[in-house]
């Protein structure tokens, strides 16, 4: 199945490179200068992420104060990642090529960058729950905010690795 969507996803992403660039319309200049400019915000929001993640969070905490302060930050600037790549995706979705005719494909929803927004309010609704399910096994302890923090950052990281596998066609092409 997978090859399949990339196949699809190529062809609707790349249709248009097969033109020479001296063919190339203002509007396919800009139309592939925005692309540029997606896939560069949303690959730097994803390099900071994994950077941060590798030199770890919170590793010199003396206090579970000082751990869950530490965390708040840290997932502060995990969601301010998740969010500018999620964003430069859906823009990425969004985007229509000027120089493929609509009759090339016919089948392309024209609210692809909507449904992404919509599985991704969803995958939200997810994590929320299943981290407020996971930090209850704590409920009422010190450890409870730590554990809610923790399982969002771990959680939002996996699926920003999760949204680059999928969509590693649309960042590519």
């Amino acid at each position: 199945m997978r090859p399949a969507i990339f196949a699809v996803l190529a062809f609707c992403f790349t249709a248009s490179t097969t033109q020479s660039s001296a063919q190339e319309s203002s509007e396919q200049k800009a139309f592939h200068a925005k692309q540029e400019i997606l896939r560069t915000r949303g690959a730097t929001a994803l390099k900071s992420e994994a950077t941060r993640e590798q030199a770890g969070d919170c590793p010199n905490f003396k206090t579970t104060a000082d751990l869950n302060s530490c965390l708040s930050r840290q997932v502060f600037i995990t969601n301010r990642n998740y969010q500018t790549y999620t964003a430069a995706l859906r823009e990425l979705l969004q985007l229509t090529d000027p120089g493929i005719e609509k009759s090339d494909y016919p089948n392309r929803p024209p609210d692809i960058g909507k449904k992404f927004a919509l599985a991704e309010v969803a995958w939200r609704r997810y994590l929320d729950h299943q981290c407020d399910v996971l930090s209850d096994t704590y409920f009422g302890g010190s450890g409870q905010p730590t554990l809610s923090m923790t399982c969002t950052q771990e959680m939002t990281r996996r699926h920003l690795y999760e949204l680059e596998s999928l969509y590693q066609e649309v960042w590519r092409h």
